[in-house]
């Protein structure tokens, strides 16, 4: 467990599975990624930099992965948050229109 204090405030690292690959890896809020699979401890992955960008290698049947570290914490602890504001940003545009029902089909569409 990892705690942090920035500008007076103490945030606690949560850990989260990264839904692609859903029991094999977890990232952190601190954005720390762990293999679960075939290890007690789970294993800190080692990041590696490419065009900048801090990445990791996940592996999903034999065949490895790179993805960078913040776009699994955005995709992870962001998920619900991006789902709340698109919803809002409907429910904005359907009043604008002043079209409840219309709000409703852009909610369903498949």
């Amino acid at each position: 467990l990892l705690k942090e204090t920035v500008n007076g405030i103490e945030r606690i690292e949560e850990w989260l599975p990264v839904s692609e690959f859903m029991g094999k890896y977890e990232v952190s809020s601190f954005g720390r990624v762990k293999s679960l699979c075939c290890r007690r401890p789970p294993k800190f992955l080692k990041q590696y930099l490419v065009k900048g960008y801090w990445t990791v290698g996940l592996s999903k049947k034999g065949k490895v992965f790179h993805r960078t570290v913040h776009r699994l914490v955005a995709l992870t602890f962001l998920k619900c948050e991006l789902v709340i504001t698109a919803f809002l940003a409907i429910a904005v545009v359907a009043l604008l229109f002043d079209d409840p029902i219309h709000f409703f089909d852009l909610i369903f569409l498949d």
